[in-house]
């Protein structure tokens, strides 16, 4: 091979060195280099710390957007508010006190009727003592004699609020039984009727049996007998039931609610108000299976009843009965009476335990007709209202 010439290989040999050469790159593991490592590092976290930020704005512009459109909507539900919420209200829940005077004996009932769970009906034993202090009634029995006295022995035994009453008699309980068909009666023991003799034993009664088989057991038996009759007549249910309560009369508060009341009462739940004897061979409440009771099975029905503490100023006795019966029908009860300190008080005076009870005190002189009203600066602590009964006050 002929070769370059002199000059040629000169100039080759003295070219400088090629950068590109295999032997002069960085090997492969070593690339790049720490230095572009940590340029591309910081790139990395400062486009992390951009995104980071416009997700947090935009996070905050949507929460503000949310506040905004909240206080609008609050502004305008202030600016009407007598609009209803959405949806259907739920039926109001109901306490009723229902007595039947049967002529020489007399029957209570408390229906409660809950807005959630189903509807019950407690059977009260006449001879049940029951507290109302100041010359009251002793027995629910005794209370009777008066419907609003009935509410009085009610509330006193349950502690809680009767909501509407209805006071019935005989003939009415016989037309409801009627008008139901008649109805189905688990006899404790059989009795006569028209010259029959029915039971014991499942037996189907007319509104005449029904009073018979009531009137001919023992005083003793007579609220077990009731509880018979009312499982009986709450059983019945339907267009026969709803029509045979609207036309239930009697002396009430409020009858258009009672008898719509007792129509949502069909397939009531059937208990006796739970007793206990006295070393005296008398009947007490026992309070706490009644607390119980009520807990388990009233839900809403009733409410808080407004304490009220009674003193006499009027130098007579027998206070108790006349004022609790203006009161009790509107939630007051009276749980505890005694003379007051000044025997004869010309006016009345009416003291709230606090600004809280002032509403109610303010009702309890419209109520009896008299009174001042004021909140008592030391209240006794076991009562929401304590009134002082003068002179002026009179008994309707």
């Amino acid at each position: 091979m002929e070769r370059p010439p002199a000059d040629q290989e000169s100039l080759w040999r003295n070219l400088p060195p090629n950068p590109y050469e295999e032997e002069d790159l960085p090997p492969l593991e070593d690339w790049p280099p720490p230095e572009i490592k940590a340029r591309w590092a910081e790139r990395r976290e400062r486009e992390r710390q951009r995104r980071s930020f416009r997700r947090k704005a935009l996070l905050s512009l949507v929460v503000i957007a949310a506040l905004i459109v909240g206080a609008m909507w609050v502004d305008r539900r202030a600016a009407s508010p007598h609009k209803r919420a959405s949806g259907p209200a739920g039926p109001r829940p109901e306490l009723l006190a229902w007595s039947v005077d049967l002529g020489f004996d007399r029957l209570v009932t408390v229906v409660a009727v809950p807005a959630n769970g189903p509807p019950v009906a407690v059977a009260i034993p006449g001879v049940a003592q029951v507290d109302i202090p100041g010359g009251g009634p002793p027995t629910i029995d005794a209370a009777t004699l008066s419907p609003a006295l009935m509410v009085a022995g009610v509330q006193a035994a349950l502690d809680r609020k009767v909501d509407h009453y209805v006071a019935s008699d005989a003939s009415t309980l016989m037309t409801l039984v009627d008008e139901l068909g008649g109805v189905q009666v688990e006899a404790e023991s059989s009795f006569l009727f028209q010259g029959q003799s029915l039971g014991p034993g499942t037996v189907r009664l007319t509104g005449g049996a029904v009073l018979a088989y009531l009137e001919s057991g023992q005083p003793e038996d007579l609220t077990a007998r009731w509880e018979d009759v009312l499982a009986g007549i709450f059983s019945v249910r339907g267009e026969r039931a709803t029509k045979a309560w609207a036309d239930v009369g009697g002396q009430s508060d409020a009858l258009a609610t009672v008898r719509t009341t007792l129509q949502r009462a069909a397939g009531a739940l059937v208990l006796e108000l739970p007793t206990a004897p006295t070393p005296e061979g008398a009947v007490a409440i026992d309070t706490k299976s009644v607390s119980d009771l009520v807990q388990r099975n009233f839900g809403g029905a009733g409410g808080q009843l407004v304490r009220v503490v009674l003193l006499n100023g009027t130098g007579r006795g027998g206070l108790g009965s006349d004022v609790s019966a203006l009161l009790a029908p509107a939630g007051f009860r009276i749980v505890a009476a005694q003379e007051a300190a000044q025997r004869i008080v010309h006016s009345t005076q009416i003291a709230a335990s606090g600004e809280a009870f002032m509403a109610k005190a303010q009702q309890v002189q419209a109520l009896l007709g008299a009174g001042m009203v004021y909140v008592d600066s030391q209240p006794t602590g076991i009562a929401d209202i304590t009134i002082v009964v003068g002179k002026d006050f009179k008994a309707h």
